[in-house]
């Protein structure tokens, strides 16, 4: 399968790539060559900046693009309208569902219809794209690569051993989803021919199990939680660390345990030395 990935060396457009190309397709990676610029360089890249001019790409026809940087509706909807493809993979988020009061809501659940947030633009890309479009909404993506330092944040404050502050309440919900567990869905959900949204997250386990997982002897003091702390989920907002999933498992969605996924973690941050 011919594949053209806008963008494809961060997070989770990295595992992706890995992913596709692990699996034999031919991929095409579209972006500025600013993130990592020497990433997968047996792979085809071409240059240049979507959010400007997309003519480089005319004349190409791909079986299918993969769009994890689509974060505004009008990119999205340029490149829908310049790019030649047969199917589209857009990868939004959780965050594009109206009410996270009430835990387990599936794909059918009210999206945001106002506001100019992270969510609500991807409300807005999802909009934008053609009929027939696999749409994938993670939940919090952790794993090697993570830049947000939310996951890394945690796995860092444990290998450092020593005490840190955690926020409570320590049995608060956290959902978390391997970047590579979520690339090897949806590569699969690509290559089945499957069509529109799913969501794509972890089990949900406790803040306190969360820091569990975690490789090293560091010890939380629990304080009370506010926005400082990565992962903490204000009250009234339960639903957002246990999103129902059942239409992914069902199509073959397979999850690594939290502790597989805190090591490779911390091996990473080792490895780029983000440790301090």
């Amino acid at each position: 399968m011919r594949i053209l990935v806008l963008g494809g060396t961060a997070f989770v457009g990295r595992a992706f790539v890995e992913a596709a190309a692990a699996a034999r397709h031919e991929v095409t990676l579209f972006n500025r060559g600013e993130t990592a610029p020497g990433l997968f360089d047996d792979l085809e890249h071409v240059r240049g900046d979507r959010q400007v001019d997309l003519r480089v790409l005319a004349g190409r026809p791909f079986d299918a693009v993969y769009d994890s940087s689509g974060y505004r509706p009008e990119a999205v909807a340029r490149a829908v309208a310049a790019l030649d493809f047969d199917r589209y993979v857009f990868v939004s988020t959780i965050s594009v569902y109206a009410d996270f009061s009430v835990a387990g809501r599936d794909e059918s659940a009210p999206l945001r219809d106002r506001g100019d947030d992270y969510g609500a633009l991807k409300v807005a890309c999802e909009r934008q794209l053609p009929a027939g479009a696999l749409i994938i909404r993670p939940g919090i993506v952790a794993g090697p690569h993570d830049t947000s330092d939310r996951f890394p944040h945690w796995v860092r404050a444990r290998a450092a051993g020593g005490t840190f502050e955690a926020p409570e309440p320590r049995d608060g919900g956290v959902q978390l989803i391997d970047a590579a567990d979520l690339a090897a869905f949806t590569l699969a959900q690509l290559e089945r021919g499957a069509t529109g949204p799913y969501n794509v997250a972890g089990e949900t386990t406790t803040f306190a199990a969360m820091l569990d997982a975690c490789p090293g002897d560091g010890e939380p003091v629990w304080v009370p939680g506010d926005e400082r702390f990565p992962l903490w989920i204000p009250p009234g907002y339960d639903g957002a660390s246990r999103v129902g999933v059942e239409r992914a498992l069902e199509a073959g969605l397979q999850r690594r345990p939290l502790a597989a996924t805190a090591r490779a973690t911390l091996e990473w941050l080792r490895e780029a030395r983000r440790l301090s």
